[in-house]
């Protein structure tokens, strides 16, 4: 099963969060407790057999039809959230009833499944405003699993789309109240916004001046047409700027200025306070540029606000979850918030030290690099690279660093903001290797099954071809022990299948045994946990490596009568320890027994608690010795573990 629907996502992690939590709000505010689906489909069977299925999900209320004239008939009479329809309908189908809902204006989420997958039909399904293309298959379990996901993602994604358009709308009515005249341009000098103040200090309505170019925006100041301070963002032309010398500042990359109009309303001149700021697009590619106007009576005012101004910022960098820091031109810190604080740092310790001293080794040329792309006055740039902590740890972080200039528009130096990213990168690097072993097992699976249904078919050309009955019955035989083979092989895949599906996450090491051992408590086995209360980073499935730890014990332990877990800390990690009394592993078979297999019985737990632990860097051994029991280390590597509650640190 395969969809070919995309959404967008918003770039920005932190935006993503706003929305996610102003949607929750609006959610509730509005009391909607389940998502409205109308399903349409000219099969009844199907359409009792998709609500039966759908409607497991508490979240979903359907509603259905037995075509696509029905369903504009119900959808005059009520309101729906998403619209999931069958394309091959008599009279009119699918993508034709989705041309006439769009036809009408209406943007509700529309997902068309069918049994048909070619691309064309895709395309034009996808062209025609459909957000998804979900193609059926044969088992419904899988089929409504799959759209109920996707429902919640279209019906989210509109949600985000309605709100996103709420924001922009309220953005404009923020611009239109700013107490200080506003307006801005685009890159060709195109006047984009005028905001209501802006249309008490000029006498000029925003529709009589929206759109037009050719410096019509200097007319009600200077009464004829020429650059502005906002020019100068779009076109850095020194003879602008002579107009402005020598009362322009630059301050990264806004300009200010402070300016005298002998005859500017009624033939009484006029003092302005200007600063002009540039516009980028998400891309970082600039797009316009924007300017404030302040009557220069309202210096003290302005002072005040800048102080007040300077206090919320300080209190911002203190209480934000980021580390916000400057630089000088050497690169050396001159500030860096509280946060350094969760990396065993003081600010003392830092304050007066190189960036470059706390950079992971191998990361430190291409930070340089990078700095230094900035003091030259490059756009602004997002790097990525590892800190070290206290402790020796490494620490992915997110960087991004604009200038700072004097008001000569000399560098002075830097201002900063560290993003730290590890818990992001490590589920990112999990996921990607979790793909890369599922794609093999695929491959693998694959052949194993392929011979094994070789074999099973010339056992039984064999078994048809011969006459002796002692023959024919060993033959049967074999062809039996060898379908319970591929019976196996499917068994595995499916638990396999489940390895890195779901994103890595920190889990408390006792309770996670503690689930286990309830498992084998008819056993007459001892279990000992000699652990603090300890959280590792690891696949969903951790349970069920320790699972299968305990199992094989119990199968091949013989003698065995207590299992033991501890653990040890040393400079590569945390190791945890599972050992037993048992007969313990030959020598021969210690390096054999993680491979796919290999074991008594199926030969696939120790090979799958490998995987399992792999998707986060953890590596497993067995250097028990042989008579005298088990032992196997897992090595965690450190930022993959932590100690939690006691409040103590690694």
């Amino acid at each position: 099963m395969s969809d070919t629907g995309v959404v967008k996502e918003n770039d920005e992690n932190a935006v993503e969060q706003e929305i996610s939590r102003s949607l929750g709000k609006t959610a509730k505010a509005k009391g909607l407790t389940k998502i409205t689906i109308l399903l349409v489909d000219d099969d009844s069977c199907l359409l009792d057999v998709g609500k039966m299925f759908l409607e497991k999900d508490p979240g979903f209320s359907v509603h259905i039809a037995l075509s696509a004239k029905e369903s504009l008939e119900k959808m005059q009479c009520r309101d729906y959230d998403v619209i999931v329809s069958d394309y091959l309908m008599p009279e009119i189908n699918g993508i034709e009833f989705l041309k006439q809902i769009r036809a009408s204006g209406n943007t509700i989420p529309f997902i068309l499944f069918s049994g048909n997958d070619r691309q064309d039909f895709v395309i034009q399904a996808l062209s025609e405003g459909a957000n998804f293309c979900l193609q059926k298959c044969s088992s419904p379990t899988l089929l409504f699993a799959d759209l109920g996901n996707i429902i919640h993602q279209s019906v989210r994604q509109k949600q985000l789309e309605m709100l996103i358009g709420d924001l922009e709308r309220r953005e404009t009515d923020i611009i239109n109240f700013l107490p200080d005249a506003t307006f801005a341009i685009d890159i060709n000098g195109v006047v984009t916004a005028w905001n209501r103040a802006m249309e008490m200090v000029t006498g000029i309505r925003a529709e009589e001046i929206l759109g037009k170019g050719d410096y019509a925006y200097a007319l009600p100041f200077y009464h004829e047409r020429r650059p502005m301070l906002i020019d100068m963002i779009i076109c850095n032309d020194p003879k602008i700027s002579a107009n402005y010398f020598p009362f322009l500042i630059r301050e990264g990359k806004k300009l200010l200025s402070e300016v005298t109009i002998p005859f500017f309303d009624n033939a009484k001149s006029a003092s302005f306070w200007c600063v002009s700021s540039p516009l980028y697009n998400r891309e970082g590619r600039l797009v316009g540029a924007v300017e404030l106007i302040r009557d220069s009576t309202e210096r003290r005012n302005i002072e005040a606000e800048l102080r007040e101004s300077e206090e919320k910022y300080r209190a911002l960098a203190e209480n934000s979850a980021d580390l916000l820091f400057s630089l000088d031109v050497n690169g050396i810190f001159t500030y860096v918030s509280p946060q350094v604080n969760r990396y065993g740092f003081l600010v003392e310790d830092v304050i007066s030290h190189p960036l470059i001293d706390f950079i992971y080794p191998d990361d430190r040329k291409s930070v340089l690099a990078g700095l230094k792309k900035v003091t030259n006055g490059e756009p602004e740039e997002t790097s990525v690279f590892r800190i070290v902590d206290m402790w020796g740890n490494t620490h992915w972080v997110e960087e991004k660093c604009t200038i700072r200039v004097d008001i000569y528009g000399k560098a002075m130096g830097m201002y900063g903001v560290l993003r730290d990213i590890t818990d992001h990168r490590q589920a990112e690097n999990a996921i990607q290797l979790a793909n890369k072993k599922l794609n093999l097992l695929n491959s693998i699976t694959r052949h194993d099954i392929l011979n094994t249904v070789t074999g099973v078919l010339g056992c039984v050309d064999m078994a048809v071809s011969t006459n002796n009955k002692e023959e024919h019955d060993i033959l049967l035989g074999q062809i039996k022990d060898l379908v319970r083979v591929i019976q196996r092989q499917i068994t595995f895949t499916r638990e396999y299948q489940e390895v890195g599906v779901n994103s890595p996450v920190w889990q408390n090491l006792r309770e996670v045994m503690q689930r286990d051992m309830v498992n084998f408590s008819q056993s007459e086995i001892t279990f000992v946990l000699d652990l603090e209360d300890t959280e590792i980073y690891a696949d969903p499935l951790l349970e069920k490596v320790f699972y299968n730890l305990i199992d094989n014990a119990l199968r091949y332990g013989e003698t065995i009568t207590t299992i033991r877990f501890s653990y040890e800390i040393s400079e590569k990690g945390m190791t945890l320890i599972c050992e037993d009394d048992g007969v313990g592993i030959p020598d021969e078979a210690k390096d054999r027994i993680f491979e796919r297999g290999v074991g008594k019985n199926t030969g696939m737990g120790l090979f799958l608690s490998r995987e399992i632990l792999m998707i986060t860097g953890i590596t497993i051994q067995e250097i028990g010795t042989y008579r005298k029991g088990a032992r196997f280390e897992l090595l965690i590597p450190n930022n993959s573990w932590r100690f939690v509650k006691t409040g103590r640190k690694k």
